[in-house]
C-alpha cells in the first residue's frame, strides 16, 4: 500500500481502474476514509466541489461492478463512502445511492451482523430512509 494521500488513490485508480476488481476498488474507499478521518490536511483539501470531482471516475467504477462486490465489500463500501462524505461534505449522487440501496436489498440475506451494522449506519449517515 503506497496510497499515502487521497491524490495517490486517485491516481492509482486511474492507472490500474481497467484491471481493478470489487476488492480493489473496495480498497480504495476504505483507504481515502482512513486517509480524510484521520489527516485534517487531507480531510479540508477534499471538502471542495473540485476535488469532489476527483472521485466521481472511482464511483463510477464501482457502481459499474456493485454487482460483483458481495455483502462485505458492499458493506465496506457503503460505510465509507457515506464517512467520506460526512467528513468532507460530498454529496453523493441521488443515482449512486439508488444503486447501492438496490445492491442491498439484493444482498441483505447474506449480510453478517457488521454488514448489517455497516449498511445501518451509512444509510442513516447519508440520510437515506430504508431500502427495504
Amino acid at each position: 500500500n503506497d496510497c499515502s494521500s487521497v491524490n495517490d488513490v486517485i491516481n492509482l485508480h486511474s492507472r490500474e481502474s481497467i484491471v481493478m476488481t470489487s476488492t480493489d476498488l473496495s480498497f480504495c474507499w476504505n483507504q481515502i476514509a482512513k486517509l480524510v478521518s484521520r489527516d485534517r490536511i487531507e480531510r479540508t483539501a477534499f471538502s471542495s466541489k473540485q476535488k469532489h470531482a476527483q472521485l466521481e471516475p472511482l464511483l463510477d467504477d464501482t457502481i459499474s461492478l456493485i454487482q460483483s462486490f458481495g455483502p462485505w465489500n458492499l458493506a465496506a463500501t457503503c460505510h465509507k463512502l457515506a464517512k467520506i462524505g460526512k467528513l468532507c461534505r460530498w454529496r453523493i449522487r441521488n443515482d449512486v445511492w439508488k444503486v447501492l440501496e438496490s445492491e442491498i436489498i439484493r444482498s441483505a440475506k447474506r449480510f453478517d451482523s457488521i454488514g448489517t451494522a455497516n449498511v445501518a449506519w451509512a444509510l442513516a449517515t447519508a440520510k437515506r430512509s430504508s431500502p427495504a
